[in-house]
């Protein structure tokens, strides 16, 4: 039998919120010696080094707690290739002691291979420990909504998609199942692509959605993985939200040119025959054109081109230039949007 140790952790992450067995202020059964680390187990590691801007952790419920050094942290092991965050590697060993990054809010533990300059460096950590149970290591994919080969969803589904991140979509969403759940409909919200983090599924919740999952649901600490997991994952959510909803809205975080697998997500025979409309959303007009180009690569014609490149005049008469869909913001024109949607979903 493997030897453990019991650990009092500091933070517990909202990436491992579905994990039954945690709950903050119990101790932890940490195993002393296991060195062959998958993405999604779930490890303790302390805090031994500051760093920049991503200085704080999400615990269940949403709640930023900032970091300190000899914070014990529990969190899991992931990838993220964010382009304006961390990019990283999951490690090919893990034995206490060795270091590893805090690369995402949701508690991604990672080794950090480059960052952009303005968010500075992450914190830096000391790994403890895989936490355990009586089988051994736990990985969140125990714990999870189960990934499905199939789309078995009987209601419309509106994709929510984008040219990078920060482009507004959690925003219009929320907009949307807002505006249909006034109208007395069943809001289901999942959120496909990413990185761990609650936060976009709170905000859902708040707005009216009658279920709000994330691909952290199904298993994944991101949605940077094997394609084919990315898209089963997807998958076993739509099912899920489906299940009494008159409609899911489906936000894919990231850019449609990313790691986090979104093309793949878009490129599935099934998903986009189940998509009964599509919003793009960009930064600018250069993005929205080429967002296009690339959805009607794929056998989509979104019905809606939103984002910040739509916040003035300006950027709506660009992009217009180019293409017949209305051009609208997600913010100032909430109302039309629903309505462009409601005709196309309901109707």
């Amino acid at each position: 039998m493997k030897e453990k140790e019991y650990i009092k952790p500091e933070i517990i992450t909202s990436s491992v919120r579905n994990v039954k067995p945690l709950k903050n202020g119990d101790k932890v059964p940490v195993l002393k010696n296991d060195g062959d680390p998958r993405s999604g187990d779930v490890v303790v590691a302390r805090v031994i080094g500051e760093g920049g801007s991503y200085d704080k952790a999400e615990i269940e419920g949403g709640e930023m707690v900032k970091l300190e050094v000899d914070d014990l942290v529990v969190g899991v092991l992931g990838i993220r290739k964010a382009v304006k965050g961390f990019a990283s590697n999951m490690p090919e060993r893990l034995e206490k002691g060795d270091r590893l990054d805090f690369v995402s809010s949701g508690g991604v533990m990672a080794e950090c291979l480059s960052y952009p300059e303005e968010i500075g460096e992450p914190y830096k950590l000391e790994f403890v420990g895989f936490v355990s149970n009586s089988t051994g290591k736990i990985n969140i994919s125990e714990y999870s909504i189960k990934p499905s080969k199939t789309l078995s969803v009987d209601c419309p589904i509106v994709l929510v998609a984008s040219s990078r991140m920060d482009a507004g979509k959690t925003t219009l969403c929320k907009g949307l199942i807002e505006k249909f759940s006034d109208k007395g409909k069943r809001v289901g919200a999942v959120k496909l692509t990413g990185i761990t983090r609650q936060r976009d599924n709170l905000k859902m919740s708040e707005a009216g959605a009658i279920c709000s999952y994330e691909f952290t649901d199904c298993g994944l600490p991101s949605s940077t993985c094997d394609a084919q997991k990315a898209v089963e994952a997807s998958k076993g959510l739509l099912n899920k939200a489906s299940r009494k909803a008159d409609v899911v809205i489906a936000e894919l975080g990231a850019g449609l040119l990313s790691s986090y697998n979104v093309l793949e997500v878009l490129k599935d025979d099934e998903i986009r025959r189940g998509c009964s409309s599509l919003i793009f959303m960009s930064m600018d007009p250069v993005g929205a054109y080429g967002g296009l180009r690339i959805l009607e690569d794929h056998g989509y014609k979104p019905d809606i081109i939103s984002g910040p490149t739509t916040d003035t005049n300006a950027g709506r008469e660009n992009i217009q230039r180019f293409t017949y869909q209305p051009v609208l913001n997600g913010v100032k024109n909430m109302d039309e949007i629903s309505n462009i949607v409601s005709e196309k979903v309901f109707n």
